[in-house]
């Protein structure tokens, strides 16, 4: 029994097709596992430059009395509020 043509032709195409899918699959979740890396990494830096560069913002200020004020509200530690650190000279 051999194989005709047609058939070999249709196998080798079928193959051709289906590892050309999966190279482009393979591509494309390659490219989005890089981007979300990349995503992160930026993300990172920018953390590390806002906690790194000495400078809070009142916003920053702000949430971080407001954190230790609800993680200390069992024990009298009275933290500042930053409008007020500010307004004194």
């Amino acid at each position: 029994m051999s194989i005709s043509q047609n058939t070999r032709l249709t196998l080798t195409l079928g193959a051709a097709i289906t590892c050309a899918v999966t190279l482009v699959v393979t591509g494309w979740r390659a490219a989005n596992l890089l981007r979300d890396i990349r995503d992160e990494i930026s993300s990172l830096r920018r953390e590390v430059q806002t906690v790194s560069s000495g400078t809070w913002s009142v916003q920053d200020q702000e949430r971080w009395a407001y954190q230790l004020r609800w993680e200390n509200r069992s024990i009298p530690v009275v933290v500042p509020d930053p409008a007020s650190v500010r307004k004194t000279p």
